[in-house]
């Protein structure tokens, strides 16, 4: 690489610093989660992210975007709702024993 070669080389990657970052690069400042659902706007209870598919329809074309919902345990989806477990004793010994199978 000779002088001038690197002299050039030098113009350029500074140049390129100097641009602004593209939109996808931009660090975004963390965002508060809000205090009330989204649904149905009570306050106070323990809130969480649920990432929801939206369909916009408009002159015959269809955009699917991927929406954000802070959402209450009542407002929450029913196919991601936490439900309790409850196993009988049964249940549980055939767990167990296909587990002891397993480090075998």
């Amino acid at each position: 690489m000779t002088a001038q070669n690197h002299l050039d080389f030098s113009k350029v990657s500074a140049a390129s610093r100097t641009l602004p970052r593209p939109r996808g690069e931009r660090k975004r400042a963390p965002r508060v989660p809000p205090t009330a659902c989204e649904q149905c706007g009570r306050e106070g209870l323990e809130l969480t992210r649920y990432r929801m598919n939206q369909v916009d329809r408009s002159e015959g074309s269809a955009s699917v975007h991927i929406s954000v919902r802070w959402l209450c345990p009542d407002c929450a989806p029913q196919r991601k709702r936490e439900k309790e477990i409850v196993k009988t004793e049964a249940e549980l010994r055939s767990i167990l024993k296909m587990a002891r199978r397993g480090l075998r």
